[in-house]
């Protein structure tokens, strides 16, 4: 099994059922798509397993792992200082994690971002879901631009490393969270301008990514605003074409 991988929905349900009892019925029935349960109904489901479930809230939304920063089996976040917070918050604290990770912003890694997305979106703060994606887009992108692919360590040669990874969380995450975003186009076209502004200014590249290797820092800024402007590309896209990707939505029964 290759270390970067997703898990499959029904895998992810039967293993867990399998490991820890049936009195989790209703955790494995949200964890399946099923065309008869509502979203409302499936949001009962979730709530209804939240207090007992702290250690497994990556599955209720967003079943699939990636390692080492979510692990199913563990679980466990390995994403820097913000890993236990990020672990153990619960809908009352998230936005306290999510407020004390923007003062440290530029200092992020682009994974920790992305499983700062997972978690707001699990407990149902989904525009913060959003706005976190999408600056950890905006960091990963800049992160592949600088960073020396070939001279990568010999264990990222061999498996895992950070530029795969940082594909997955955008297959995996983004299927989701692009997906509900795109059902309020006002929304995300004012969350990608936030996303915008909170980007024009060099991240504490270093401290987010020690130990690795970067293009000479005189390069930085431009490769920023390569970054930024294939984002601009997006926002442009969205506000040109926002009634086309409306009446699709609403052709394919999505809205």
């Amino acid at each position: 099994m290759d270390t970067c991988e997703a898990l499959n929905p029904r895998r992810a349900g039967l293993a867990w059922l399998t490991a820890f009892g049936a009195t989790l019925l209703p955790l494995f029935l949200v964890l399946i798509p099923m065309p008869w349960l509502g979203s409302s109904m499936a949001e009962d489901l979730i709530a209804t397993t939240r207090t007992r479930r702290r250690e497994i809230i990556y599955f209720d939304v967003l079943p699939f792992y990636i390692r080492p920063y979510i692990v199913s089996a563990t679980p466990a976040v390995s994403v820097g200082p913000y890993s236990n917070k990020l672990a153990n918050a619960e809908v009352d604290s998230i936005m306290k994690v999510a407020e004390e990770m923007k003062r440290d912003r530029k200092k992020l890694s682009a994974e920790a971002m992305y499983v700062l997305s997972i978690r707001l979106f699990n407990l149902g703060h989904k525009n913060e879901a959003v706005y976190w994606y999408n600056s950890a887009k905006l960091r990963a992108s800049l992160f592949t631009r600088i960073a020396k692919y070939e001279l990568r360590t010999d264990s990222e040669k061999e498996g895992y490393n950070i530029w795969d990874a940082d594909k997955m969380f955008q297959k995996e995450v983004g299927k989701y969270i692009n997906h509900w975003a795109h059902g309020d186009l006002d929304m995300l076209a004012t969350t990608y301008k936030a996303v915008l502004e909170d980007g024009k200014g060099l991240p504490d590249i270093t401290a987010a990514y020690p130990g690795y290797r970067f293009i000479e820092k005189a390069d930085w800024n431009t490769k920023n605003d390569e970054a930024l402007k294939q984002f601009q590309n997006g926002l442009d896209y969205i506000l040109k074409e926002g009634n086309k990707i409306r009446e699709k939505r609403k052709k394919d029964g999505d809205d």
